[in-house]
Protein backbone atom coordinates (compact mmCIF):
# COMPACT_ATOMS: atom_id res chain seq x y z
CA UNK A 1 0.00 0.00 0.00
CA UNK A 2 1.48 3.58 -0.94
CA UNK A 3 1.81 6.35 1.58
CA UNK A 4 -0.66 8.99 0.24
CA UNK A 5 -3.29 5.38 0.19
CA UNK A 6 -1.98 4.77 4.22
CA UNK A 7 -2.54 8.47 5.06
CA UNK A 8 -6.43 8.25 2.70
CA UNK A 9 -7.17 5.06 5.12
CA UNK A 10 -6.06 6.75 8.06
CA UNK A 11 -8.35 10.27 7.61
CA UNK A 12 -11.38 8.74 6.39
CA UNK A 13 -11.07 6.69 9.67
CA UNK A 14 -10.70 9.79 11.61
CA UNK A 15 -13.17 12.55 9.62
CA UNK A 16 -15.60 10.36 8.63
CA UNK A 17 -19.02 8.83 10.58
CA UNK A 18 -20.02 6.42 8.06
CA UNK A 19 -22.87 6.36 5.62
CA UNK A 20 -25.33 5.27 8.17
CA UNK A 21 -24.77 8.28 10.68
CA UNK A 22 -25.05 12.24 10.27
CA UNK A 23 -23.64 15.15 11.81
CA UNK A 24 -25.44 18.15 12.81
CA UNK A 25 -23.30 21.23 14.05
CA UNK A 26 -24.45 23.68 16.12
CA UNK A 27 -22.39 26.95 15.57
CA UNK A 28 -24.54 29.32 17.35
CA UNK A 29 -22.57 30.60 20.35
CA UNK A 30 -23.34 32.63 23.58
CA UNK A 31 -22.29 32.77 27.43
CA UNK A 32 -25.16 32.14 28.62
CA UNK A 33 -25.15 28.94 29.45
CA UNK A 34 -22.05 26.40 29.01
CA UNK A 35 -23.85 24.37 26.07
CA UNK A 36 -23.73 27.27 24.54
CA UNK A 37 -20.17 28.49 25.09
CA UNK A 38 -18.37 26.76 21.88
CA UNK A 39 -19.23 25.56 18.86
CA UNK A 40 -20.85 21.85 19.09
CA UNK A 41 -21.62 18.49 17.41
CA UNK A 42 -23.62 15.72 17.17
CA UNK A 43 -24.12 12.36 15.63
CA UNK A 44 -27.24 11.17 14.79
CA UNK A 45 -27.65 7.56 13.68
CA UNK A 46 -30.84 6.40 11.99
CA UNK A 47 -33.14 3.31 13.02
CA UNK A 48 -35.64 1.35 10.92
CA UNK A 49 -38.24 4.02 11.97
CA UNK A 50 -35.87 6.69 11.02
CA UNK A 51 -36.06 7.67 15.18
CA UNK A 52 -32.89 9.79 15.83
CA UNK A 53 -30.96 9.31 19.04
CA UNK A 54 -28.33 12.57 19.13
CA UNK A 55 -24.89 11.39 20.97
CA UNK A 56 -22.45 14.22 22.05
CA UNK A 57 -19.05 13.58 20.24
CA UNK A 58 -17.49 14.80 23.71
CA UNK A 59 -19.03 11.80 25.69
CA UNK A 60 -19.56 9.06 22.21
CA UNK A 61 -16.69 6.53 21.27
CA UNK A 62 -16.44 5.01 17.61
CA UNK A 63 -18.24 1.67 16.93
CA UNK A 64 -14.13 0.36 16.55
CA UNK A 65 -13.00 1.31 19.81
CA UNK A 66 -10.56 -0.84 21.34
CA UNK A 67 -10.36 -2.86 24.70
CA UNK A 68 -6.99 -2.97 26.52
CA UNK A 69 -6.10 -5.47 28.94
CA UNK A 70 -3.94 -3.74 32.36
CA UNK A 71 -2.02 -6.27 34.47
CA UNK A 72 -2.63 -5.51 38.27
CA UNK A 73 -2.15 -7.22 41.96
CA UNK A 74 -3.73 -6.08 44.55
CA UNK A 75 -3.76 -7.66 48.53
CA UNK A 76 -6.33 -10.59 46.86
CA UNK A 77 -3.67 -11.09 44.44
CA UNK A 78 -3.31 -10.47 40.45
CA UNK A 79 -6.34 -9.68 38.07
CA UNK A 80 -6.59 -8.22 35.15
CA UNK A 81 -8.36 -4.83 34.04
CA UNK A 82 -10.22 -4.21 31.03
CA UNK A 83 -10.14 -0.89 29.66
CA UNK A 84 -12.04 0.63 26.72
CA UNK A 85 -10.38 3.39 24.80
CA UNK A 86 -12.83 5.46 23.62
CA UNK A 87 -12.03 8.13 20.55
CA UNK A 88 -14.31 10.96 19.26
CA UNK A 89 -16.46 10.03 16.60
CA UNK A 90 -15.19 12.69 14.24
CA UNK A 91 -12.12 14.43 15.55
CA UNK A 92 -11.10 17.17 13.41
CA UNK A 93 -8.25 18.68 15.69
CA UNK A 94 -5.59 16.58 12.69
CA UNK A 95 -6.51 19.24 10.29
CA UNK A 96 -4.08 21.93 12.14
CA UNK A 97 -1.33 19.58 11.66
CA UNK A 98 0.01 20.75 8.47
CA UNK A 99 -1.07 21.80 4.75
CA UNK A 100 -1.50 18.88 3.38
CA UNK A 101 -3.56 16.98 6.20
CA UNK A 102 -5.79 20.27 6.57
CA UNK A 103 -6.55 20.25 2.61
CA UNK A 104 -6.80 16.38 2.25
CA UNK A 105 -8.62 16.07 5.42
CA UNK A 106 -11.13 18.93 4.82
CA UNK A 107 -12.52 17.62 1.61
CA UNK A 108 -13.58 14.09 3.33
CA UNK A 109 -14.59 15.89 6.38
CA UNK A 110 -17.04 18.02 4.61
CA UNK A 111 -17.68 15.45 1.50
CA UNK A 112 -17.70 12.08 2.81
CA UNK A 113 -20.09 13.04 5.77
CA UNK A 114 -23.77 13.18 5.90
CA UNK A 115 -24.99 17.01 7.63
CA UNK A 116 -28.30 16.97 8.66
CA UNK A 117 -30.24 20.33 10.21
CA UNK A 118 -33.09 21.07 12.39
CA UNK A 119 -35.22 24.47 11.27
CA UNK A 120 -34.10 27.40 12.98
CA UNK A 121 -36.17 28.40 16.43
CA UNK A 122 -36.24 32.45 17.40
CA UNK A 123 -37.55 31.56 21.30
CA UNK A 124 -35.17 31.01 24.03
CA UNK A 125 -35.37 28.12 24.39
CA UNK A 126 -33.16 26.97 20.87
CA UNK A 127 -31.74 30.51 20.59
CA UNK A 128 -29.42 32.16 23.97
CA UNK A 129 -31.72 34.30 25.43
CA UNK A 130 -28.49 36.85 25.59
CA UNK A 131 -29.30 37.93 22.26
CA UNK A 132 -33.04 38.11 22.46
CA UNK A 133 -34.37 41.61 23.56
CA UNK A 134 -35.60 42.55 27.64
CA UNK A 135 -38.59 40.73 27.85
CA UNK A 136 -39.42 38.84 25.24
CA UNK A 137 -39.18 35.30 24.90
CA UNK A 138 -38.78 34.83 20.65
CA UNK A 139 -36.49 37.02 18.50
CA UNK A 140 -38.68 39.59 16.68
CA UNK A 141 -38.13 40.54 12.91
CA UNK A 142 -34.45 42.69 12.89
CA UNK A 143 -34.89 46.14 11.96
CA UNK A 144 -33.30 47.49 8.91
CA UNK A 145 -29.97 49.34 10.03
CA UNK A 146 -28.87 52.50 8.58
CA UNK A 147 -26.90 52.36 5.85
CA UNK A 148 -23.13 52.09 5.82
CA UNK A 149 -23.35 50.73 9.30
CA UNK A 150 -20.69 47.73 9.87
CA UNK A 151 -22.31 44.29 9.77
CA UNK A 152 -20.72 40.79 9.56
CA UNK A 153 -23.83 38.48 9.21
CA UNK A 154 -27.76 39.57 8.88
CA UNK A 155 -29.33 39.41 12.44
CA UNK A 156 -32.57 36.76 11.01
CA UNK A 157 -29.34 34.68 9.63
CA UNK A 158 -27.73 34.37 13.01
CA UNK A 159 -29.80 32.24 14.02
CA UNK A 160 -30.85 29.86 11.06
CA UNK A 161 -28.83 26.64 12.03
CA UNK A 162 -27.56 26.22 8.45
CA UNK A 163 -26.82 29.69 7.19
CA UNK A 164 -25.17 30.64 10.59
CA UNK A 165 -22.73 26.87 9.54
CA UNK A 166 -22.04 27.54 5.79
CA UNK A 167 -21.02 31.76 7.15
CA UNK A 168 -18.16 29.93 9.72
CA UNK A 169 -17.12 27.12 7.53
CA UNK A 170 -16.70 29.46 4.34
CA UNK A 171 -17.08 29.46 0.35
CA UNK A 172 -13.92 27.06 -0.14
CA UNK A 173 -15.65 24.34 2.36
CA UNK A 174 -18.98 24.85 1.53
CA UNK A 175 -17.92 23.62 -2.01
CA UNK A 176 -16.87 20.20 -0.72
CA UNK A 177 -20.29 19.54 0.79
CA UNK A 178 -22.03 16.32 -1.35
CA UNK A 179 -24.89 15.26 0.83
CA UNK A 180 -27.30 17.63 3.53
CA UNK A 181 -30.43 16.25 4.90
CA UNK A 182 -33.25 19.21 6.43
CA UNK A 183 -35.49 18.28 9.14
CA UNK A 184 -38.80 19.95 10.42
CA UNK A 185 -42.51 20.51 10.05
CA UNK A 186 -44.33 21.65 6.72
CA UNK A 187 -46.02 24.41 8.82
CA UNK A 188 -49.82 24.85 7.99
CA UNK A 189 -51.24 26.42 10.94
CA UNK A 190 -51.10 30.46 11.64
CA UNK A 191 -49.40 31.03 14.50
CA UNK A 192 -51.39 33.99 15.81
CA UNK A 193 -54.67 31.85 15.30
CA UNK A 194 -53.15 28.77 17.22
CA UNK A 195 -51.43 31.27 19.73
CA UNK A 196 -48.47 28.71 19.31
CA UNK A 197 -45.34 29.21 21.97
CA UNK A 198 -42.18 27.77 20.67
CA UNK A 199 -42.98 26.08 17.11
CA UNK A 200 -39.60 26.05 14.70
CA UNK A 201 -39.25 27.44 11.68
CA UNK A 202 -41.37 26.43 8.49
CA UNK A 203 -39.33 23.58 6.32
CA UNK A 204 -41.05 24.59 3.25
CA UNK A 205 -40.21 28.75 3.37
CA UNK A 206 -36.52 28.03 5.26
CA UNK A 207 -35.44 25.76 2.82
CA UNK A 208 -36.84 28.17 -0.58
CA UNK A 209 -34.12 30.32 1.38
CA UNK A 210 -31.55 27.79 1.57
CA UNK A 211 -31.87 27.28 -2.61
CA UNK A 212 -29.71 30.18 -3.47
CA UNK A 213 -26.83 29.19 -1.11
CA UNK A 214 -26.84 25.77 -2.18
CA UNK A 215 -27.23 26.71 -5.66
CA UNK A 216 -24.46 29.61 -5.06
CA UNK A 217 -22.13 27.93 -2.62
CA UNK A 218 -22.73 24.08 -2.37
CA UNK A 219 -21.81 23.90 -5.79
CA UNK A 220 -20.88 20.22 -5.62
CA UNK A 221 -24.04 19.09 -3.71
CA UNK A 222 -25.10 15.81 -5.15
CA UNK A 223 -27.84 14.42 -2.57
CA UNK A 224 -30.42 16.12 -0.91
CA UNK A 225 -32.97 14.80 2.25
CA UNK A 226 -35.74 16.11 3.29
CA UNK A 227 -37.64 14.67 6.56
CA UNK A 228 -41.28 16.02 6.52
CA UNK A 229 -43.21 16.15 9.50
CA UNK A 230 -46.97 17.28 9.70
CA UNK A 231 -47.89 19.99 11.42
CA UNK A 232 -49.55 18.84 14.65
CA UNK A 233 -50.40 21.71 15.56
CA UNK A 234 -52.63 22.33 13.29
CA UNK A 235 -54.11 18.94 13.33
CA UNK A 236 -54.94 19.40 17.01
CA UNK A 237 -56.26 23.11 16.65
CA UNK A 238 -57.72 23.32 12.91
CA UNK A 239 -58.96 26.80 11.97
CA UNK A 240 -59.40 28.45 8.61
CA UNK A 241 -56.99 29.06 6.76
CA UNK A 242 -56.69 32.40 4.43
CA UNK A 243 -57.21 31.44 0.97
CA UNK A 244 -53.79 30.71 -1.31
CA UNK A 245 -52.22 28.79 1.49
CA UNK A 246 -51.37 24.83 1.96
CA UNK A 247 -54.45 22.72 3.65
CA UNK A 248 -51.88 19.77 3.98
CA UNK A 249 -48.70 18.58 3.70
CA UNK A 250 -48.32 17.61 0.05
CA UNK A 251 -50.04 20.65 -0.87
CA UNK A 252 -47.57 23.33 0.61
CA UNK A 253 -44.25 20.67 -0.12
CA UNK A 254 -45.23 20.51 -4.23
CA UNK A 255 -44.12 24.00 -4.79
CA UNK A 256 -40.75 23.62 -3.10
CA UNK A 257 -40.35 20.55 -4.95
CA UNK A 258 -40.05 22.62 -8.40
CA UNK A 259 -37.86 25.07 -7.15
CA UNK A 260 -35.33 22.24 -6.01
CA UNK A 261 -35.22 21.49 -9.76
CA UNK A 262 -33.12 24.34 -10.07
CA UNK A 263 -29.92 22.87 -8.21
CA UNK A 264 -27.74 22.37 -11.04
CA UNK A 265 -25.54 19.80 -9.45
CA UNK A 266 -28.63 18.13 -7.33
CA UNK A 267 -28.68 14.28 -8.57
CA UNK A 268 -30.65 12.40 -5.76
CA UNK A 269 -33.76 13.72 -3.71
CA UNK A 270 -35.39 11.77 -0.98
CA UNK A 271 -38.73 13.07 0.69
CA UNK A 272 -39.89 11.03 3.60
CA UNK A 273 -43.43 12.13 5.60
CA UNK A 274 -43.03 11.18 9.00
CA UNK A 275 -46.63 11.19 10.44
CA UNK A 276 -46.87 9.93 14.36
CA UNK A 277 -44.51 6.89 14.39
CA UNK A 278 -44.83 5.96 10.96
CA UNK A 279 -41.94 7.10 8.28
CA UNK A 280 -42.43 6.46 4.36
CA UNK A 281 -41.28 8.09 1.42
CA UNK A 282 -43.37 10.53 -0.30
CA UNK A 283 -45.42 9.69 -3.17
CA UNK A 284 -45.51 12.62 -4.71
CA UNK A 285 -42.12 13.32 -4.86
CA UNK A 286 -41.33 10.33 -7.30
CA UNK A 287 -41.52 12.92 -10.76
CA UNK A 288 -39.52 14.87 -9.88
CA UNK A 289 -36.88 12.31 -7.93
CA UNK A 290 -37.35 10.51 -11.50
CA UNK A 291 -36.06 14.01 -13.26
CA UNK A 292 -33.43 14.67 -10.87
CA UNK A 293 -32.36 10.79 -11.63
CA UNK A 294 -32.76 11.22 -15.59
CA UNK A 295 -30.57 14.49 -15.59
CA UNK A 296 -27.91 13.38 -13.56
CA UNK A 297 -27.78 10.52 -16.42
CA UNK A 298 -28.06 12.61 -19.47
CA UNK A 299 -25.09 15.07 -17.56
CA UNK A 300 -22.77 12.12 -17.46
CA UNK A 301 -23.47 10.99 -20.78
CA UNK A 302 -22.66 14.46 -22.23
CA UNK A 303 -19.58 14.20 -20.02
CA UNK A 304 -18.77 11.27 -20.91
CA UNK A 305 -19.57 11.96 -25.23
CA UNK A 306 -17.18 15.12 -24.41
CA UNK A 307 -14.37 12.92 -22.91
CA UNK A 308 -14.21 10.41 -26.07
CA UNK A 309 -14.38 13.17 -28.90
CA UNK A 310 -11.38 15.07 -26.66
CA UNK A 311 -9.45 12.07 -26.60
CA UNK A 312 -9.92 11.18 -30.23
CA UNK A 313 -8.95 14.59 -31.16
CA UNK A 314 -5.87 14.32 -29.35
CA UNK A 315 -5.06 11.29 -30.91
CA UNK A 316 -6.39 12.58 -34.42
CA UNK A 317 -3.62 15.07 -33.51
CA UNK A 318 -0.77 12.73 -32.32
CA UNK A 319 -1.37 10.74 -35.31
CA UNK A 320 -1.46 13.63 -38.01
CA UNK A 321 1.27 14.23 -40.75
CA UNK A 322 1.17 16.57 -43.68
CA UNK A 323 1.80 15.39 -47.00
CA UNK A 324 3.50 18.43 -47.96
CA UNK A 325 6.15 19.02 -44.89
CA UNK A 326 5.75 16.11 -42.69
CA UNK A 327 4.82 18.31 -39.62
CA UNK A 328 1.56 17.36 -37.49
CA UNK A 329 -1.05 19.15 -39.19
CA UNK A 330 -3.42 18.72 -42.38
CA UNK A 331 -2.17 20.06 -46.07
CA UNK A 332 -4.82 22.30 -46.26
CA UNK A 333 -3.27 24.17 -42.90
CA UNK A 334 -0.17 23.94 -44.16
CA UNK A 335 2.04 27.26 -43.85
CA UNK A 336 4.42 25.84 -46.52
CA UNK A 337 2.04 25.91 -49.12
CA UNK A 338 2.02 27.33 -51.97
CA UNK A 339 0.51 30.91 -50.91
CA UNK A 340 -0.25 31.58 -55.07
CA UNK A 341 -1.88 28.36 -56.51
CA UNK A 342 -2.39 26.95 -53.01
CA UNK A 343 -0.71 23.58 -54.09
CA UNK A 344 1.79 21.61 -52.08
CA UNK A 345 4.85 20.23 -53.30
CA UNK A 346 6.62 23.80 -54.28
CA UNK A 347 7.02 26.84 -52.96
CA UNK A 348 5.76 30.47 -54.69
CA UNK A 349 9.38 31.05 -55.89
CA UNK A 350 9.13 27.77 -58.05
CA UNK A 351 5.90 27.90 -59.01
CA UNK A 352 5.15 28.03 -63.04
CA UNK A 353 1.66 29.65 -62.30
CA UNK A 354 3.24 32.20 -60.58
CA UNK A 355 6.29 32.78 -62.94
CA UNK A 356 3.70 32.58 -65.89
CA UNK A 357 1.52 35.48 -64.60
CA UNK A 358 4.65 37.81 -63.48
CA UNK A 359 5.26 40.36 -66.72
CA UNK A 360 8.31 42.08 -66.16
CA UNK A 361 8.98 45.36 -67.77
CA UNK A 362 11.06 46.07 -70.94
CA UNK A 363 14.13 48.71 -69.95
CA UNK A 364 14.72 51.03 -72.52
CA UNK A 365 18.56 50.91 -73.71
CA UNK A 366 20.76 53.49 -74.79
Amino acid sequence: MLHTEILDVIFEYTYCVGATTTVSPMVVTSNWKSEFNEVRCQTRRWDEFLGCCGVELERGWHAGSLVRFEHLRDEFGPYTELRRILRKDLDATGLRTNRYFNEAGTKLLYGNNQFLFHMGNPGWHSSPPTLLEDGTRRLRGPADMAPGTPRSLEGWAYFDPFLRFLYAIGRKNASYIKNLTFVGDAKIHCCLTCECKGCDDDLVGSVRVYIPFLIQLCTNLESLTLVVFEDITFKRKPHDLVDGRAHNTEQAVLPLLEEIRSIPSLKKLKVLLHAGSDVADADFAAPTVQWLAERAVQKSRNARSAELKEQAALVAAANLHCGFCGEGHTWPECYNLCDFCGAFGHFRSSCEAWSQSVSYPVLDTW
